[in-house]
């Protein structure tokens, strides 16, 4: 599956030139090597015919610029509306089959006005239809959806790709595991019937309790769901998250199955608070919009005294050690580095610099560096947060060390100024305030009552 790079709007430029039409499209990377008008069995044998990729520059909403594949397809009156075959093979060699259908744009967008007001969150939003109850949802990566409540007609000029979302989506399969504690604190757990994670996996009770009770079902991860399963209790929603595109042939099976699928971006929010602030779209999604907005103000309140403080000027280490015995830290535009600084801290280390050696190697908001490196810039941090999230939870200072040496001669090591932060976390979608609540209390010295954050001795 192909999808159209998001700074285009799902839209592709259609050109006519010596009689000759043609869709200029933009992709989202340069993963896909060749387009072919047909099918993939003709494709392995019609060379000549294959589309090449031309190399274009797209420059994103936050200024940054990146080149991507894009291709000429060329169309004909009668395929315009219609589908049409276009196979597509990628870099592992393997041609697949798909259907498009190119239409001309309409106005539909005039029937749309502002439906939620957002503060913090920008990776989602939410429109009225005139003359309708029905909600248009938009997403990253092209997902535009309506959601149908009950007895509602649908509009009458929906564009082609617009999925229906027809409520009550009440046999949900829920992959994306920062979901499920949004769900729960607006009492939409009842919503789900199949789950991509397996019960002993979970740390948020009301995903445990309705697993054991039989409400919830394991219906495989995201890259092998249990699409028999699915298919007899009547799936009639998925939740996804960006994993999930790694794997085409999940998502064309789960669209084959007539299976409306959202693929979720709150991890993509670099505010934290916009990360929370998805709680409104599942409130929505789930007939919870009171609760959902009543629980998030409720937390923006919490955590607003925080906010309210000077900043201590005191630094924070966050980290972990993987088994390659490197470092993996948070840049510093990721929502982690944010809370510590939201908590009044400084998070160290300031910069992560991308060195063309490979000796920084980056992951979506972390990078891996060396030890070297890593003392360099963070072995003055007043304070140490191990993360436990990933590599487990710390149990002392001395398996600290024992992890590597050069943390004897670390500041935070010294004044016994270290952390963990606790495995659960990484699913408590909702603890984002409590989090930034623990951090302000450590940075002032106090280790009592604290959530999600521990004190290692």
């Amino acid at each position: 599956m192909f999808r159209l790079n998001e700074v285009l709007d799902g839209k592709a430029m259609l050109t006519v030139k010596d009689g000759k039409m043609s869709a200029h499209i933009t992709l989202t990377g340069k993963k896909i090597v060749n387009l072919y008008c047909g099918k993939a069995e003709d494709a392995k044998n019609d060379q000549a015919n294959w589309l090449k990729p031309t190399v274009d520059t797209v420059t994103y909403d936050d200024g940054s610029t990146d080149q991507v594949f894009g291709f000429d397809i060329p169309l004909t009156k009668e395929k315009l509306g219609k589908d049409f075959d276009l196979a597509l093979i990628g870099k592992k060699g393997i041609w697949y089959d798909h259907k498009v259908c190119v239409k001309l744009a309409d106005n539909f967008e005039n029937e749309l006005e502002s439906a939620l007001e957002l503060k913090y969150a920008n990776q989602f939003s939410v429109k009225k239809i005139k003359d309708s109850r029905c909600r248009y949802i938009s997403l990253p990566n092209n997902q535009n959806f309506v959601l149908q409540p009950e007895g509602e007609e649908l509009p009458k000029n929906l564009p082609s790709d617009v999925i229906v979302l027809k409520q009550p989506l009440d046999k949900t399969y829920l992959v994306s595991t920062s979901v499920m504690d949004l769900l729960a604190k607006i009492g939409a757990v009842d919503k789900l019937k199949f789950s991509g994670t397996r019960q002993d996996d979970w740390y948020i009770d009301e995903a445990v309790n309705a697993m054991q009770g039989g409400k919830l079902l394991y219906a495989g991860k995201y890259s092998a769901p249990d699409y028999e399963l699915l298919l007899s209790q009547g799936c009639n929603f998925a939740i996804q998250n960006t994993m999930i595109y790694h794997k085409p042939e999940v998502l064309e099976k789960l669209n084959e199955l007539g299976i409306p699928l959202l693929v979720e971006y709150s991890t993509y929010e670099k505010n934290p608070l916009g990360r929370l602030e998805w709680i409104k779209l599942y409130g929505l999604l789930f007939g919870k919009e009171k609760q959902a907005n009543q629980f998030f103000e409720e937390q923006v309140a919490k955590i607003q005294p925080v906010l309210n403080k000077k900043n201590t000027g005191k630094s924070v280490a966050f980290f972990y050690i993987n088994k390659n015995g490197a470092v993996n830290v948070r840049k510093t535009d990721d929502y982690i580095a944010r809370m510590i600084e939201m908590a009044g801290g400084k998070y160290f280390p300031a910069q992560i610099i991308e060195r063309k050696d490979g000796s920084v190697k980056s992951m979506g908001g972390t990078s891996n560096i060396q030890m070297e490196d890593f003392f360099a810039s963070a072995s003055n941090a007043d304070i140490i947060i191990y993360n436990g999230t990933v590599d487990g939870e710390l149990a002392s200072i001395d398996e600290l060390i024992k992890k590597n040496a050069a943390f004897k001669d670390f500041k935070a090591v010294q004044n016994k100024k270290v952390y963990t932060s606790q495995k659960k976390f990484f699913q408590m979608s909702c603890g984002l305030g409590d989090f930034i609540i623990d951090v302000n209390k450590i940075l002032a010295g106090k280790n009592k009552d604290l959530t999600f954050i521990e004190k290692v001795e």
